[in-house]
């Protein structure tokens, strides 16, 4: 029977300043773990602040399946010892965190087949944040009897907030990739909303055509997710 190798990538340092912070538990940076045995990554979601005010951050857990159309593994998130079903993607916190609260959070992932390959993102955000930030956790996992080793992340790239945001009828995103890729859009749920290819250098997309709600959309070179930021819709 195949292994897993799991890559944890740490949350990204490219999104700007934020009211929360994540920590990650102690773990190595790459996992390894037969078929049907699962996988689990800790993270601690701390309020630093030191003054009055309490937050009450979302999260989402969103996935990207390849080489195959059969999901190649499942995954769920737990804060603490309140876990969720498989079908819950996206989710208020269970508790408001106070200042200087932390409240301890875990992604799980099982691998189903014994080839193929995955990712897995839990993206955290306040939704009163009205510049969309969002930090992410990503676990990107193969089956495969020796593995290739996994490129570090483009540190080029750049993917800016879209503008305007919230929006209406038409946003805009401005990227700068060194070979070329693609944006992808997930509601929260996770489900695909749009995937759009990208050219290498700096370039922008223009956004219309979608529906009011809550969206995350990603920088992808590779095959690797190398930036989240999260917009709005509104009618």
């Amino acid at each position: 029977m195949k292994k897993i190798y799991a890559l944890l990538l740490a949350v990204s340092p490219l999104l700007g300043f934020s009211q929360f912070e994540i920590h990650l538990g102690k773990l190595d940076t790459i996992q390894a773990a037969y078929t049907d045995q699962e996988i689990k990554i800790k993270m601690y979601v701390k309020n630093p602040s030191t003054a009055a005010e309490a937050l009450n951050l979302n999260w989402a857990l969103a996935w990207d399946f390849t080489g195959t159309n059969t999901p190649n593994w499942t995954n769920y998130v737990c804060e603490g010892i309140l876990c969720y079903s498989p079908q819950v993607r996206a989710k208020e916190f269970n508790t408001t965190l106070n200042p200087g609260d932390s409240v301890e959070m875990y992604t799980y992932i099982n691998m189903l087949i014994d080839t193929g390959s995955n990712n897995s993102c839990v993206h955290i955000f306040d939704p009163a944040d009205s510049v969309g930030t969002v930090q992410t956790v990503c676990i990107y996992g193969s089956a495969t009897l020796n593995p290739a080793g996994v490129e570090d992340i483009n540190a080029d790239a750049v993917l800016s907030q879209n503008a305007p945001n919230p929006f209406n009828n038409n946003s805009v995103i401005n990227y700068d990739l060194r070979n070329s890729g693609a944006l992808k859009i997930q509601d929260l749920t996770g489900k695909m909303i749009r995937e759009i290819p990208l050219e290498a250098g700096a370039g922008k997309v223009n956004l219309s055509q979608l529906n009011a709600g809550i969206y995350f959309y990603s920088l992808w070179e590779n095959g690797q997710m190398l930036a989240t930021k999260r917009m709005q819709v509104i009618n």
